[in-house]
């Protein structure tokens, strides 16, 4: 793979020329990119047809596509292909949001396809940023780097608690009320010093985010299984919430602390 591709700095497409090279590839959709008809830049088929028109504009003046590719060396041409391909046709993909309340929200999409692992972000509005990671182990490092959850404190408390329950705890921490959400978690098997550690965490929560792993059928464009986890820190200590599955039907979460062994968890975000 040629340096000019390699994370940090990639390649940097506009959204036309993303949509262009999409429906170049006949790929009916990408990993968090929304729908066509949910995408301003084609609403109409007459604002579609204009952008798609704009994306090969562009992409023909930068050698991407049509004669000026054909003009470049033939590992310029496999790698630019191979980069395409994992993005919009994934054997796996990982959508990872952070949020930061001095920040924001912020984006990194992992997308592999065969051993080819390529990262989506998003520099500014409607411009795309794909670079590929050397190992699975660079990517580790920059979710690591991202939330550095694996510093806080380990403990063994964990419970299992209904989705609603935790939203209602969660509510009252926002509103000031810790009292209130101290109350709330008398009816779970929780260390005293824990549930004044839950409460802190969400009164004052320092970071949060949400993880998505998909497999994905690449010949099919759909996804074939999917495993969602979010976490949540405070000043002294980090959550993780799952989904068991066996805790389906009624609708509960699992509750936990996260320390070091955050690093497995990361490490197995990449199969």
């Amino acid at each position: 793979m040629q340096a000019k591709f390699m994370y940090p700095d990639g390649i940097i497409l506009t959204r036309q020329e993303v949509r262009y090279l999409m429906a170049l590839l006949e790929a009916e959709r990408a990993i968090g990119l929304e729908q066509e008809s949910d995408d301003p830049l084609m609403a109409t088929p007459e604002v579609r047809q204009q952008t798609l028109a704009q994306g090969r504009s562009l992409l023909r003046e930068r050698g991407l596509v049509g004669e000026g590719l054909e003009n470049r060396d033939a590992d310029f041409v496999d790698d630019f292909s191979k980069v395409m391909t994992a993005t919009f046709f994934p054997l796996w993909s990982v959508i990872i949001v952070r949020d930061l309340p001095q920040l924001g929200k912020q984006v990194l999409i992992f997308c592999q396809n065969r051993s080819l692992l390529v990262l989506h972000t998003f520099p500014k509005e409607n411009y795309h940023r794909l670079s590929v990671f050397e190992n699975k182990q660079q990517a580790a490092a920059l979710i690591l780097d991202w939330f550095p959850l694996h510093n806080y404190p380990a403990s063994e408390d964990r419970f299992l608690i209904k989705t609603a329950d935790f939203d209602a705890i969660r509510e009252q921490c926002e509103l000031g009320n810790a009292d209130k959400a101290m109350t709330l978690l008398t009816a779970y098997e929780l260390s005293d010093t824990d549930k004044q550690a839950l409460v802190e965490a969400i009164s004052q929560r320092t970071i949060s985010g949400s993880f998505a792993q998909m497999l994905c059928n690449p010949e099919q464009q759909e996804i074939i299984d999917a495993r969602t986890f979010a976490v949540f820190a405070g000043p002294a200590t980090a959550w993780f919430i799952s989904r068991p599955a066996d805790a389906v039907q009624d609708d509960s979460i699992l509750v936990k602390r996260i320390g070091p062994e955050f690093v497995n968890f990361v490490a197995g975000l990449f199969v």
